[in-house]
C-alpha cells in the first residue's frame, strides 16, 4: 500500500471527523483561533459485551512531538471508562515509534504482547506491538498523575 499523500491523509482525518460511521472519531485541534484540525482520535470496534474498544490516532507529521497525541490520548481513555463504560481499551503500536510506545505508556498502556511480523515497512517486517489498559489500571493511574 502506498501511503497517502499530505492532502489526501487531511482530508481522510476530516472524514473520520465527521463520525458519518458507527464509530466515533473526535478533531485532535489546536487551541488557536481559528482552531487548526491537526489530528484525530476515537475508539473503534467496541464490543458491548466485552465492553472493550481498539484507540486509533494519527496526526499531522508535523504535530507530531508537541503533545497533542499524549493529551488527546488522556482525553479519550478518560472518556471511554467514565462515559462508555468500557473495561479494557487496547491499540496496535509499531516498534519503529518508540514516541508513541512511551505516549502510550505514559497514558497507562501496558505491552501484553506481539503478533510476530505482521506489519512490511520500508522493506522489513515488524511486529505489532499489543497495548492495552483496564479501567482499574486507569483510576490508579489517574490518582498518581
Amino acid at each position: 500500500m502506498v501511503p497517502p499523500s499530505e492532502a489526501e491523509a487531511k482530508e481522510r482525518i476530516a472524514e473520520w471527523c465527521a463520525n458519518d460511521k458507527d464509530d466515533l472519531g473526535f478533531a485532535i485541534e489546536t487551541l488557536e483561533d481559528p482552531p487548526i484540525l491537526v489530528g484525530n482520535i476515537g475508539p473503534f470496534g467496541a464490543r458491548p459485551k466485552d465492553r472493550c474498544a481498539t484507540i486509533g490516532i494519527a496526526l499531522g507529521r508535523e504535530y507530531i512531538g508537541r503533545g497533542f497525541g499524549t493529551d488527546a490520548m488522556h482525553v479519550i481513555v478518560d472518556c471511554g471508562f467514565r462515559e462508555m463504560g468500557l473495561h479494557r481499551i487496547q491499540l496496535d503500536v509499531w516498534p519503529f515509534n518508540p514516541a508513541g510506545v512511551r505516549a502510550y505508556e505514559k497514558a497507562g498502556f501496558v505491552e501484553e504482547g506481539r503478533r510476530r511480523e505482521s506489519f512490511w515497512h520500508d522493506g522489513q517486517w515488524y511486529d505489532a506491538v499489543i497495548m492495552s489498559v483496564l479501567d482499574h489500571e486507569w483510576a490508579a493511574h489517574r490518582t498518581r498523575s
